[in-house]
């Protein structure tokens, strides 16, 4: 894809931010020997446990999806410091 990115800086319902996670890693586990619910599950257990383990630790996490002109393109997490913004997590779905 080509063009401008632009991140939306805004939290995001955990229904949305949990869809973009499962796409983004998608992929990476298609060779897992397991069936495709199974592997949504997985992906599911894995975003929840993110999310619980952000949200109390880091009083500043935000959510935000990446957008390229109109298209949802992945996600990231962040923690707004006062005096940084460390990345925590990043992922990008894949091209359709």
């Amino acid at each position: 894809m080509r063009g401008k990115l632009a991140a939306i800086l805004r939290e995001i319902r955990i229904g949305k931010e949990e869809s973009i996670h499962t796409n983004a890693y998608v992929e990476e586990i298609k060779p897992a020997s397991r069936t495709e619910l199974q592997k949504r599950d997985f992906l599911w257990m894995q975003f929840k446990a993110q999310y619980q383990h952000y949200s109390p630790n880091f009083q500043k996490v935000q959510y935000q999806i990446i957008k390229q002109v109109r298209q949802i393109i992945g996600h990231m997490i962040v923690d707004r410091l006062k005096n940084a913004i460390p990345l925590m997590d990043n992922a990008l779905l894949p091209e359709s």
